[in-house]
């Protein structure tokens, strides 16, 4: 699949994103993705038999300020 996935106007973006489309539009691993969704970090939903996560979750994952202890890893 040679799409590109961002996060564009509201008319225009998908209202969810699967944990595969969420992670390449973040730029973190499949793994890293499933771990945040399992462990709460991000918000996640179920349709059907998939699991997504709404546009505006992601978006405000962005927005998080950074924890003390993950700024010591920043450079």
């Amino acid at each position: 699949m040679g799409e590109h996935f961002k996060i564009a106007a509201a008319e225009e973006a998908p209202l969810c994103y699967r944990v595969s489309q969420a992670a390449k539009l973040l730029n973190v691993s499949r793994s890293k993705m499933w771990a945040m969704v399992s462990s709460d970090e991000i918000f996640s939903t179920k349709i059907g038999g998939c699991v997504v996560i709404p546009r505006e979750d992601l978006q405000a994952l962005l927005r998080r300020p950074v924890a003390k202890a993950d700024q010591s890893s920043i450079k």
